[in-house]
């Protein structure tokens, strides 16, 4: 579990550009990504902070 919480950097920092490359729209696809990245972090930091340590 811990090494797949370290390994979501690598598969977001891919997958959410990928998700944002296929919107019709670029500012759209910008706007969306921005959203989905802040989101990954606020996920990412909660799970550092309470999933992470018991492991």
């Amino acid at each position: 579990m811990g090494k797949l919480i370290l390994m979501s950097v690598v598969i977001a920092s891919i997958a959410i550009p990928v998700r944002a490359a296929r919107h019709p729209d670029p500012r759209r696809g910008l706007k969306r990504a921005l959203v989905q990245t802040l989101l990954f972090d606020a996920v990412y930091v909660l799970a550092v902070l309470f999933i992470y340590p018991r492991i």
